[in-house]
């Protein structure tokens, strides 16, 4: 593994092991996991069959049953847990710890404070059917594909899956781009400047021999911002994940002061960044 993958690890472990001990301050019971880990375990097994059809599956990669049981127990811990921090299920039936909300004067607020974050360039997304050279009669096909499209005789998602040389498993999609793409032919880039949203281009004879296209510019945005009836669930997302990442760095940090943790030779850093404190703070 490389340093970076290394340092990852580590920092998962602490991760987990910190979760761990929190779940168990929080009063989580080991049978809880035991009985989480027993149905997981259990439904493997089902699906593979046999527990000894399980146990081949895991040792072809490179993995145990125990392995497995570790695993799940960590990852329950860490549900079970961050349910309780983040004020999803009430801590022992009676109070909730915390609650995640995002109010309207937060989401306008950041949108205002944050208004350059939502300024955007000429943006399009786009399918194009590509009928490449080395395809035979391309020219009477193009217009073949271009007049059933246009009648409503067949969709261009269907006729860019079989015909198409450009993503034909995406349906010809380019995702949302730039009109004036580099990537695309100058007549493909021509088409898309000028194109409203919904249009369908005519055929479209490829420069350099490269072929015809079709292309539909399905949503077209002119530059500009975006309005905040439409950035709101992105803000509510950001805001969200900020307030669980508070008060995921409030519980390490909790759940640290009840623990002696000593890292690994150079993990010191690692664990001064995961409880959120400088180095010279340890010396």
């Amino acid at each position: 593994p490389s340093p970076n993958e290394q340092n990852q690890a580590l920092q998962d472990l602490l991760t987990n092991t910190l979760y761990m001990e929190g779940f168990l301050l929080n009063g989580g019971f080991s049978e809880i996991l035991d009985g989480a880990v027993d149905d997981a375990i259990q439904q493997m097994v089902d699906q593979a069959g046999s527990l000894a059809g399980l146990n081949l599956r895991l040792n072809n990669q490179g993995r145990t049953i125990a392995d497995e049981e570790k695993r799940i127990r960590r990852q329950y811990a860490n549900i079970f847990f961050l349910q309780e921090e983040f004020g999803f299920v009430p801590v022992d039936g009676t109070h909730f710890k915390a609650k995640i909300n995002v109010s309207p004067s937060q989401l306008r607020a950041y949108f205002e404070e944050h208004r350059e974050d939502f300024k955007h360039d000429n943006r399009v997304r786009a399918r194009i059917i590509l009928l490449n050279k080395q395809q035979t009669d391309k020219r009477e096909l193009i217009q073949e594909l271009h007049e059933k499209i246009s009648s409503g005789e067949l969709s261009f998602v269907e006729a860019a899956k079989k015909h198409s040389q450009y993503k034909p498993t995406l349906g010809g999609s380019t995702g949302s781009i730039k009109p004036d793409y580099r990537g695309n032919n100058r007549v493909i880039r021509d088409f898309l400047t000028t194109a409203i949203s919904g249009q369908l281009s005519a055929p479209l004879e490829l420069t350099n021999n490269q072929g015809w296209a079709l292309v539909l510019a399905e949503d077209v945005k002119k530059a500009g911002f975006t309005p905040f009836a439409d950035a709101q669930l992105e803000i509510a997302r950001l805001l969200s994940r900020g307030q669980q990442n508070d008060l995921q760095q409030q519980a390490l940090n909790r759940i640290a002061e009840h623990c002696y943790v000593w890292a690994a030779p150079g993990g010191g850093p690692i664990l001064d960044s995961l409880l959120g404190r400088a180095i010279e703070e340890e010396l």
